[in-house]
């Protein structure tokens, strides 16, 4: 067989085109490639921006509340929100060891009143609790119900999830803080008058 100018010369151009296409094919695979980073780096920039916009807070105070009944102490942690937006609502869900959750307190109904006379509530523990709304500047003291024989410092964690008040953006926020016992009240320095 033999092969003119002609043949060989259409050979060669299919063979260009064919080495053509799989050139074109491999950029478009490699520019939707560099699409899909840019658009992961664009997700990732409004991920950091919107977590930056958020609410931040800090632990104020922590301690064993000295109100407390001694069969069921409980811890107060005051938190304060120091900047971010005025949120509508934050949820709050304590762990940690020694923790138990938080007290609930229930109005008992007239039937259940005179059932229990002297109680006006009733108790439950649950594993969150609803603060309401807060703005930066704004406190608020989450009270965490312990274990009886619970060891101070008891190292609490709070898990703060939180909604802004002017749309739908959330954000979930974590607080670590130890709680120790209440420093003991001084005594009375009530003297005898001379």
């Amino acid at each position: 067989m033999k092969i003119d100018g002609d043949t060989l010369a259409a050979f060669m151009a299919a063979g260009v085109s064919v080495a053509a296409a799989v050139i074109s094919g491999s950029q478009a695979r490699s520019a939707k490639r560099q699409v899909d980073l840019m658009q992961r780096q664009i997700d990732g920039d409004e991920r950091a921006r919107h977590e930056e916009s958020g609410p931040q807070f800090e632990v104020v105070s922590g301690e064993v509340d000295r109100e407390s009944d001694v069969n069921a102490p409980r811890g107060v942690i005051v938190v304060k929100q120091t900047q971010g937006p005025a949120l509508r609502n934050i949820t709050v869900t304590p762990s940690g060891p020694y923790v138990e959750g938080i007290q609930r307190r229930e109005p008992l109904s007239y039937e259940e009143t005179l059932q229990l006379p002297g109680q006006d509530y009733r108790v439950s523990v649950t594993s969150g609790a609803d603060l309401g709304s807060l703005a930066t500047g704004g406190t608020v003291s989450v009270f965490v119900d312990l274990e009886y024989n619970h060891f101070a410092p008891v190292p609490v964690h709070l898990r703060l999830e939180c909604q802004a008040r002017d749309g739908d953006r959330t954000w979930v926020r974590d607080l670590t803080h130890s709680i120790d016992s209440p420093p003991p009240v001084p005594p009375s320095r009530r003297g005898r008058r001379g």
